[in-house]
């Protein structure tokens, strides 16, 4: 009987992470045996980085519980910059909303971290979020997109780049 119930969890995984169900077992089974879109991005949009006075408006639908971010990539980041990641400057303040009502608002760090999960040559910023604690699950959010500082060389070679928003892991 109890082996049983082994063979339904990956029957059930969606809805123990979405926390509707056995909440107890989402970590196990976010670790053994997710739900094959669990780390997809909910939002892969270009963005236009040479504006500092321009609002940009996305929609989004949080599907699980856990840790998100929103994640600013820019690709084909010169090796040569690599060693001057550091100083690159990227600085943007991210405010979500649902119906209109500020849920969070959020200010990334000054600095351009180069990315080691997103490929050779490709670089982040990140904003960090929880769902359901600061995002709802299942909601459609409004993320509204202010670039406050853009470092010249950022702005003179590249005139956009891609936001994306994705469960992280929990870890």
């Amino acid at each position: 009987m109890f082996g049983s119930f082994f063979f339904i969890i990956p029957l059930l995984r969606v809805p123990i992470c979405k926390g509707k169900i056995l909440g107890f077992l989402r970590p196990h089974v976010q670790i053994f045996c997710p739900p094959e879109d669990l780390y997809d991005p909910i939002l892969n949009k270009k963005i236009e980085i040479s504006d500092t006075n321009k609002v940009q408006t996305y929609e989004f639908k949080t599907k699980y519980i856990g840790h998100y971010a929103a994640i600013i990539v820019l690709d084909g980041l010169d090796d040569d910059l690599y060693r001057k990641a550091y100083d690159l400057k990227l600085n943007m303040k991210l405010n979500f909303y649902q119906d209109g009502i500020l849920l969070i608002s959020r200010k990334t760090s000054d600095y351009y971290n180069k990315s080691w999960g997103l490929g050779h040559g490709d670089g982040e910023i990140k904003c960090e979020f929880e769902s359901p604690k600061d995002i709802p699950i299942d909601a459609n959010v409004t993320c509204e997109v202010l670039l406050i500082t853009i470092d010249p060389y950022l702005n003179k070679h590249f005139k956009s780049a891609n936001l994306f928003i994705q469960k992280y892991s929990e870890e």
